[in-house]
């Protein structure tokens, strides 16, 4: 399955929410609270709570174990910390960080080496860099950076101690995809999905037509090129009366399914809607029976509000509130 990733010894899967009990075993140790900045995290109720806010607000994954099938860790990725967004070498790029955890009797095993190693080329289909903080006590998260290549960018005050942001940029120079604007140059391109995804999909004559509709909600669509090829189309655009952003549709064309291309162009445009900060939900629809949709967006952290729309199932991804909101 496109969306699980495998190791020698672990399999890194989207957390559910019947992974709690595992999340629980590990999550409680007072150590591990402190270095994630997790202090108050100190009973089940508590414990559940930022367990369903990592499932709706991040990419949470689960580091299974295949010999005993139990999650023994974490990885969440997340937007880049702030101080990476000012960084005057990485202005204008696109990045994302990772934080993650393993349970006290799993480490000095190399899991989560062997986790980061498979993960990162993955996330580089679609950044220009990754970022990773530690508080400056954590000197096993800072080695490990350090280890994978990730260089110190900066230091934040935090509290009596102080976070160190580290990054590591996409040693092929740019990312793997990229999304741009559908023109009058690039618009007829004869991209298709496979014929037993048309139920499911629609095609570039129905987004380009969707994306005219809703040209008076700031309507987004753009043409998803790897290298020099074009392997997709995706298009968003605004809800005011939701107050949210509409993640209407997207496709890979039939020739290039399978590559991760899909997971890497959903993660740029929910990067983008971040930015553009006029809303802090997210919302989309996809038709009951599409397991790949489905998996997609649990993968990004979409829940289903429980709704349907003609037939078809809604989800929705909250972003972090702004301060200055």
């Amino acid at each position: 399955m496109e969306l699980i990733l495998e190791t020698p010894r672990l399999r890194l899967r989207p957390y559910t929410i019947g992974d709690f009990e595992d999340y629980y075993a590990y999550i409680p140790d007072p150590e591990l609270r402190f270095l994630l900045g997790l202090p108050d995290v100190t009973d089940r109720q508590r414990a559940e709570e930022t367990f369903r806010w990592l499932l709706d607000h991040r990419e949470f994954l689960a580091l299974e174990k295949k010999e005993t099938g139990k999650c023994v860790g974490h990885i969440c990725v997340h937007p880049p910390h702030a101080s990476l967004r000012r960084n005057p070498a990485l202005r204008g790029k696109w990045g994302c960080s990772v934080s993650f955890a393993v349970a006290k009797p799993e480490r000095r095993q190399g899991l989560m080496e062997e986790a980061l190693r498979r993960l990162i080329p993955e996330l580089f289909r679609s950044v220009d860099y990754i970022g990773c903080e530690a508080i400056a006590e954590n000197g096993a998260s800072r080695a490990l950076q350090e280890k994978l290549g990730f260089t110190l960018r900066g230091r934040e005050p935090l509290g009596d101690t102080e976070l160190l942001v580290h990054a590591l940029e996409n040693p092929a120079g740019k990312r793997a995809l990229r999304l741009e604007k559908i023109t009058p140059e690039n618009w007829r391109l004869g991209l298709k999905v496979a014929p037993e995804q048309e139920h499911f999909v629609s095609d570039a004559a129905a987004l380009l037509a969707r994306a005219y509709a809703y040209r008076n909600s700031r309507s987004r669509a753009f043409v998803l090129y790897a290298g020099e090829a074009p392997v997709g189309m995706t298009l968003y655009y605004d809800e005011p009366e939701l107050y949210s952003y509409v993640f209407s549709q997207l496709f890979i064309d039939r020739r290039y399914q399978g590559r991760g291309y899909g997971l890497a162009a959903a993660r740029q445009l929910l990067e983008r809607m971040e930015r553009d900060g006029r809303f802090d939900r997210v919302v989309l629809c996809y038709m009951a029976g599409n397991e790949t949709a489905r998996q997609l967006y649990e993968t990004l952290g979409f829940t289903h509000t429980g709704q349907e729309d003609e037939g078809e199932i809604i989800m929705e991804k909250l972003f972090r509130k702004r301060e200055n909101k």
